[in-house]
């Protein structure tokens, strides 16, 4: 995360939380979405080093870099734009920009040295002379944050930038490297406070992304030294030594716009009300007024022993955890009443949260945005409610503990009674028992004088047979000495049968669904990645994944790496359905887990690597696999996996390159193409958005398969906001079909080498059985080049050769059979009959009521090797 602000600047936004703090509307003024030309145009001037110092390059971006020492810079003048001493203006004003460089560790601003710089507003059109302010990234030393930065006598020393250093980054933007970064400023005049927020872009590109708004804050702090200044220049900047692949890449550059646009805080950011108090107002303020009608969202945080609905409710009610309030046109304050639930049992203290998340109508979110109410209790008679709701344990779980919470506590010794209910196929003594005994199908527990809690076993019995989970609920129906129960009265256990077969999953019978290999930037949590898939199997108790980010033929052909990790994930909890989506979360600390739909799995290394982490720079891999033993024989990126599959895989940099000696790329395993994806224009943040209607398990494949059905995100919160949302484990509906390898089907074009022309999604390979018939949506070709494969072919067309066709039986004819007296057969165009094959017998056994089009079905323009052919 990045570091919190300082004493002075949390009391400055603590004393602006209760004011509506209108904000300029930001404008872009350049995408450099336009054809690749060494002259930058679109309004910018050009300091260059040398020719093409300064250029918008083949990809639509501005390109500062050449291979002769010095500074390249382009800047435009923005009077006309925003008002340019910025202490004159009575708005927030935003900047935002793209930015990338080239240097894994750019040393800073020194001769011949890099660092790139975006100045926000300078003195002097020369950015290596006058006064401003500037974002920075580069400086001597072991990392390099993003900076704010005030500047004296120009960005063209560090001496110059580093002792006025407004605002440094901290984790994870205090060393960035070669990141594609989204970056944003905020400046309050009222107050002359500056924001600095950050946000990781794509591995590989800007897109589209408007860095004006979103990042993660970065730090807040007061500065006034310049801002008295006529700042009128801003533009981009590019230190540099000779280095000719060097080079900083500017891109959706956006700048403070001519107007206020309305901006919304709450009136107040904290309200104390008691249970019984009724109805709790809370009113929101805009300033100036509304232009045009939109909306306001907030979105609700519990504290704890808080809830929606038991312990208040609003108006309008919540939708999940968010209300949305509609607000006119012309409004300057709206309100909206929370409403208390006066109940009659004694709970502690809780408080509530309510955030502006969202916006319509040109509104914009203020410091003010955010509300806390804090419920205090009226109630004093002791109550007793569960502290524990539910376990879910195997059958050999063993003893599981079940607790109680007394508030507030009770001076004298008291009982409650719990009553058992079996659900269907649960038993006492066969199945499990409890301390204290309950036989009689009810426990009493005593309950110490000025105990705050108490609890009781079960005991699980773990016995042989299969059978069907078992629900048990323990409800708390009496309590002594005038004690209320409390609302959270019941308990369930559920007893997970752990003698049913493990799954045994073969190709095509998971897929993955979505990749955020950057999470860390959303949670804070180090090097965290999220994986989301799901399978046609249920996932039985003892099911097994192996799962790893090592590269396939990373250094040699049909061997691993084996310097990143490779875990083994086991299923420790109920059977989860085929078709529900499973998500895991890979921490480089090693305290990987599942978080959906529970997190009843345990992971172990299977190579002395306790976590995955996929890249965030370059790209990564990640395969699910099954059934095989991982060996690292040397250490040498030579790992192998025998005696197991290859489920699916995943490539987040958009193609799959064996051989290259990189953790960012790999190759494809034999027969993988449909059980893969390397989405294009992949990022760190990938997830499938394509339909999500029935059909079958082979559809499903080819949907999975596609790239159109993939969206590619700027950054983890963009991935986390947009549906599906894969942490609510939905489930993906498929009806059932049995594969049948080497059944050409055609459902997508002719070429052999298409996958998913194929049953079972699989190009043939030596050992497979081909058949070619009547049911097919496509002929079948092996176009120019290719090297087509199979064991017996067998065909009910009629059979055309134009090329090499080659015959490896270990007996030297080819068998043919004839149904009829029509001579339709085997038609050879590439070579005299006999010169490589010796062909006797009768014509092939065809289908009468085939076609006879001239090039139905089988090799042609290539070739298409055999072991032995049936016909």
């Amino acid at each position: 995360m990045c570091p919190a602000t300082s004493p002075r600047s949390r009391l400055l936004l603590a004393l602006l939380a209760g004011m509506a703090v209108p904000a300029i509307g930001q404008q872009l003024v350049d995408d450099f979405n336009r054809a690749a030309n060494t002259v930058v145009g679109g309004g910018w001037t050009e300091t260059e080093t040398a020719f093409s110092g300064a250029q918008v390059n083949a990809t639509g971006q501005l390109e500062l870099g050449s291979t002769t020492a010095g500074r390249d810079y382009a800047w435009r003048d923005a009077i006309g734009l925003y008002t340019t001493t910025l202490n004159t203006n009575t708005c927030d004003m935003t900047w935002g920009f793209c930015v990338r460089q080239s240097r894994a560790d750019p040393s800073g601003f020194d001769g011949s040295n890099y660092g790139a710089a975006f100045v926000l507003g300078g003195t002097a059109l020369d950015f290596t002379l006058g006064q401003g302010y500037a974002v920075v990234i580069g400086q001597a030393g072991a990392t390099d944050p993003i900076r704010l930065v005030r500047y004296n006598n120009g960005i063209d020393a560090n001496a110059n930038i580093n002792l006025p250093v407004i605002i440094s980054a901290a984790a994870p933007f205090n060393d960035i490297g070669t990141n594609y970064l989204g970056i944003r400023v905020v400046y309050t005049p009222a107050s002359n406070t500056w924001r600095l927020f950050a946000q990781n872009l794509s591995v590989a590109t800007f897109g589209t992304t408007n860095p004006s708004i979103g990042g993660t804050l970065c730090g807040s702090a007061v500065d006034a030294t310049y801002t008295g200044l006529n700042l009128r220049y801003t533009g981009c900047l590019w230190n540099h030594a000779t280095g000719a692949t060097e080079s900083a890449l500017f891109d959706n550059v956006y700048v403070p716009g001519p107007i206020c646009l309305p901006t919304v805080d709450f009136g107040t950011s904290l309200a104390t009300i008691g249970e019984n108090g009724g109805t709790q107002n809370v009113n929101l303020t805009f300033n100036p007024a509304t232009t045009a009608a939109g909306t306001v969202t907030l979105t609700l945080t519990n504290g704890a022993g808080a809830s929606y609905g038991t312990d208040y409710t609003t108006t309008p009610g919540a939708v999940g955890t968010t209300v949305t309030l509609n607000i006119p046109a012309g409004a300057t304050t709206a309100t909206f009443p929370v409403d208390l639930v006066n109940d009659i049992f004694a709970e502690a203290t809780e408080t509530v949260t309510f955030v502006i998340s969202g916006t319509t109508g040109g509104i914009t979110i203020g410091l003010g945005n955010s509300f806390v109410l804090t419920i205090t209790d009226d109630d004093t008679t002791p109550t007793v409610q569960f502290s524990t709701l539910g376990i879910i344990a195997l059958e050999s779980g063993g003893v599981q503990l079940f607790g109680l919470n007394i508030f507030p506590t009770s001076a004298a010794a008291q009982t409650a009674t719990i009553t058992i209910i079996n659900g269907p196929g649960a038993n006492y003594t066969t199945d499990y028992v409890t301390n204290p005994a309950g036989g009689g199908g009810t426990i009493t527990v005593n309950i110490p004088a000025n105990a705050s809690s108490v609890t009781f076993q079960a005991s699980i019995v773990n016995d042989a047979a299969i059978e069907l989970d078992e629900l048990i609920t323990f409800s708390l129906t009496g309590l002594s000495g005038g004690m209320t129960i409390g609302p959270q009265n019941a308990a369930t256990l559920t007893i997970v049968d752990d003698d049913t077969p493990p799954a045994v999953l073969d190709f095509g019978d998971l897929l993955i669904v979505g990749v955020n290999a950057n999470a860390t930037l959303c949670t804070g949590n180090s090097t965290e990645d999220e994986v989301s898939f799901f399978c046609f199997k249920d996932i039985t108790p003892g099911t097994t994944l192996d799962i790893t980010d090592n590269g396939y033929s990373f250094a040699t052909t049909g061997l691993w790496g084996d310097t990143e990790g490779t875990l083994r994930a086991v299923r420790t909890g109920p059977t989860i359905p085929a078709g529900q989506v499973i998500t895991f979360r890979f921490l480089n600390s090693g305290a990987n887990s599942s978080v959906s739909p529970d997190a009843f799995w345990s992971f172990t290394s299977l190579n002395g690597v306790q976590s995955l982490n996929l890249n965030s720079t370059g790209g990564d891999q990640i395969f699910f696999m099954q059934g095989g033993t991982w060996t690292n024989p040397g250490g040498a990126n030579d790992a192998t996996y025998t005696g197991g599959d290859v489920l699916f895989g995943f490539s987040t940099n958009g193609q799959w390159l064996p051989l290259q000696n990189s953790s960012s790329h790999s190759g494809l395993p034999l027969q993988m193409e449909c059980y893969s994806m390397a989405p294009t224009g992949a990022t760190n943040y990938c997830k499938y958005t394509g339909p999500q209607t029935t059909t079958s398990k082979r559809q499903w494949i080819i949907r999975v398969d596609d790239p159109v059905n993939w969206t590619s995100m700027g950054d983890c919160g963009t991935y986390s906001s947009t549906a599906p949302d894969w942490l609510l484990a939905p489930m993906l509906p498929f009806t059932s079909s049995a594969f049948v390898p080497g059944l050409w089907t055609g459902a997508k074009s002719t070429d052999w080498f298409d996958c998913r022309n194929w049953d079972d999604a699989r190009v043939p390979i030596a050992s497979t059985d081909v058949v070619i018939n009547q049911t097919r949506l496509n002929q079948c070709f092996v176009d120019g080049g290719g090297t087509a494969m199979c064991n017996d072919l067998s065909g009910l067309h009629q059979l055309r050769e134009h090329g090499p066709f080659r015959d490896e039986r270990q007996h030297a004819e080819l068998q043919r059979r004839r149904d009829g007296g029509t001579d339709r057969g085997f038609r050879h165009h590439g070579h005299p009959l006999g010169e490589r094959e010796h062909l006797h017998g009768h014509q092939p056994h065809l289908d009468r009521a085939s076609s006879l089009h001239p090039r139905r079905y089988f090799p042609e323009h290539g070739t298409c090797e055999h072991m032995h052919h049936q016909w």
